[in-house]
């Protein structure tokens, strides 16, 4: 998690307030020790076609309709821009908005919004915001179900998973997981929703799926600062990023067991798949994408982005990537096949993440 502007924790005091009360909750909840093969990246840049420039006069690019959506923490903002970094529209939500998801279907964007302890909602055909619904304290990371009808949200500072019926958000249910959760994703069969927490020394909390009846099923201590988690477009792989080390985890898409641990370089923020075999991480301290072929263990190349990059998001034809930076605000686009920035726009003042959402 990233602390914006308008919070004012000092580092050491966030620290060790999040390591004593985690250890009530080392206390008392279940543990699945895993053995984790660690795995050293062979580097291996492997160079690629010349960059496509983007052309906001561009026919093929205007008859692609997505438009990217990215939060700002510090303007309590989400700023809509279309596939070539354009600006469309900006829109007040709650405050300090950490995470972002959209629903299957597209029609609505949802921002978890750590400040105010509430989601807001977004409609993507009017791009307006149509509601506010409080889930809990610290509200952080955001998922949907893959069929659209719950959504999820990580509520970090409560320690607690909000479940909402997405036909009209009033009703929902909480399940109490401890831990600190920051981000959550759910498996691509719907089956289990999967919280990376920060208390103690790192850990995954796994929750059976059930609709408003979802409950705690089990936990895995990875022995790190778990972060940022994500599935393979197939979802035959998971990945879980280590906010303080190296170590990035390979997991199995259905069990959650953990295949491997592999090199992705220091402090990795983020990771997604572009393919089932391709893998994009973010590192806040080089301030660069790493590529890598995760069957082959090979570094298939490193990208200069910026300070603090987030989250990478991909168009639906895969062109191109567009990154989110902390720091300055800035949004990065790369051409996915040469794997070379060819556009930086700045939008806003403390970008966090972001999702791409193409209208119908």
């Amino acid at each position: 998690m990233k602390l914006g502007k308008n919070f004012v924790f000092p580092g050491l005091i966030m620290i060790a307030f999040v390591l004593a009360i985690s250890m009530f909750y080392m206390e008392n909840k279940s543990v699945i020790q895993s053995e984790v093969t660690f795995i050293q990246v062979e580097k291996k840049v492997i160079s690629r076609d010349q960059p496509s420039i983007i052309n906001s006069e561009s026919s093929e690019d205007i008859k692609i309709n997505e438009l990217f959506f990215v939060e700002d923490s510090y303007t309590n903002e989400v700023i809509i821009l279309d596939r070539n970094g354009e600006l469309v529209k900006k829109i007040k939500v709650g405050n300090a908005p950490h995470d972002i998801a959209a629903s299957p279907d597209g029609r609505l964007v949802v921002t978890a919004n750590h400040g105010g302890g509430n989601i807001s909602i977004i409609d993507t055909t009017t791009l307006r915001l149509v509601n506010t619904v409080t889930t809990g304290s610290g509200a952080h990371g955001v998922a949907f179900s893959p069929d659209g009808d719950f959504l999820f949200v990580a509520n970090e500072i409560e320690g607690t998973v909000s479940i909402l019926d997405t036909n009209n958000f009033s009703r929902q249910n909480k399940v109490a997981i401890g831990a600190f959760p920051e981000y959550i994703a759910v498996t691509l069969d719907g089956s289990k929703i999967i919280t990376t927490n920060l208390s103690g020394q790192g850990s995954l909390t796994i929750l059976e799926y059930n609709g408003l009846q979802t409950s705690k099923f089990e936990s895995i201590d990875l022995m790190i600062d778990p972060h940022g988690i994500s599935f393979s477009p197939s979802g035959a792989v998971g990945v879980v990023t280590n906010f303080s080390s190296s170590s990035t985890f390979l997991l199995d898409g259905l069990t959650l067991e953990v295949l491997k641990s592999i090199d992705t370089g220091d402090y990795s923020e983020f990771a997604t798949f572009y393919s089932d075999q391709e893998l994009w991480t973010t590192h806040i301290g080089s301030h660069d994408i790493t590529v890598i072929d995760v069957e082959e263990n090979v570094v298939l190349d490193q990208i200069t982005v910026g300070e603090t990059p987030h989250g990478i998001t991909f168009s639906y034809d895969k062109k191109f990537a567009y990154v989110p930076l902390f720091e300055s605000g800035e949004v990065v686009i790369i051409d996915v096949l040469a794997r070379r920035v060819i556009k930086k726009v700045r939008v806003g003042i403390e970008l966090h993440n972001s999702v791409m959402v193409q209208i119908r």
